[in-house]
């Protein structure tokens, strides 16, 4: 079946003050139909409004009516993910305790977690150390923490909640970066497709390592790294938006159309392609990881987004 969404946003409002006009000068004649036209005009602003984005780029207009083709409709990502076992067996998660259950060996074996798009896992270590994975990320763990300091890897973006243990030290390497911290929370955003690895602190401290540069971190900052520069200091970062996909939200912050549609290919399980040549246009914005991709494309759509859905391929229309 197909679905053409025509939506204009501004002729909705439209509707809702003329409801109201209508009302306020004739309450006993137009009280039905008021509510019958508010209540419709209503649904639809509220399923643009599930989620708010601004078009932040002064030379680019948003289009008020815009076009979404969909031939069928996706659902967001959930909790899931796939155990690997000291010894290569593989098991599917698809509930926390899964894994609970399974993290009680007393031997210094090494088990990894990991996402596929369309998925997110939380998991306890060995220490206490909550670890929330995003789409398409893993972590590489011990089944015991033995030694001076406890050690993991990882890949795409993790969320960590340290345990404390002044005596051992907790190290987190991702790629060519290692994050240093004793008893924290911060996020590590880095994506082997991102252009620039991105490690958040939200409480405590923390020391980004990359080769001979290193960042100590106080809660609000980011350290930043990427080929060309190597490690930089970001001063009062927004951590809530660094840590919002954790907590169910996407939340752009001057983000082009490019990068956001990275994030939603992950947390969706799709393909995205463009029909023209991208725009450079950024957006800032927040909304629900747990709407499905047409609403989600219904918002964008407000910024004059097109876009059409075949199968699990979104094409991004001029």
């Amino acid at each position: 079946q197909t679905f053409f969404l025509l939506l204009e946003q501004g002729k909705l409002q439209r509707q809702l003050l003329e409801a109201t006009q209508d009302v306020q000068e004739r309450p006993s004649v137009k009280l039905r139909r008021m509510s019958l036209r508010l209540a419709a005009a209503a649904v639809l602003l509220g399923l643009i409004g599930i989620g708010s984005f601004w078009l932040l780029a002064p030379h680019r207009h948003a289009t008020p009516a815009f076009v979404s083709v969909l031939h069928n409709d996706i659902d967001p990502g959930k909790d899931r993910a796939i155990l690997t076992q000291p010894d290569g067996s593989q098991v599917s998660l698809d509930r926390v305790e899964d894994y609970q259950r399974m993290a009680d060996s007393k031997k210094t074996l090494y088990r990894s977690v990991a996402t596929p798009a369309g998925g997110q896992y939380r998991l306890t270590l060995a220490d206490g150390t909550r670890v929330w994975l995003n789409s398409q990320s893993s972590i590489r763990f011990p089944t015991a923490f033995k030694g001076k300091t406890r050690t993991v890897e990882i890949s795409g973006e993790a969320y960590f909640d340290v345990a404390k243990d002044a005596r051992r030290p907790f190290f987190v390497k991702a790629g060519n970066l290692t994050v240093q911290a004793l008893g924290t929370q911060f996020n590590i955003h880095a994506y082997p497709d991102e252009a620039a690895a991105k490690t958040t602190l939200i409480q405590g401290s923390v020391r980004v390592v990359k080769g001979t540069d290193s960042l100590l971190l106080v809660p609000g900052q980011e350290g930043e790294s990427d080929q060309p520069t190597g490690l930089v200091l970001n001063r009062d970062v927004d951590t809530a938006q660094a840590s919002a996909w954790k907590d169910g939200f996407f939340d752009f912050d001057n983000q082009d159309i490019q990068s956001i549609m990275r994030q939603f290919a992950r947390w969706y399980d799709i393909q995205i392609v463009y029909a023209g040549k991208p725009g450079t246009s950024l957006f800032a914005g927040k909304m629900q990881r747990s709407l499905r991709l047409s609403q989600v494309m219904i918002g964008l759509g407000t910024m004059g987004v097109h876009s059409r859905l075949e199968g699990r391929v979104l094409t991004i229309l001029p």
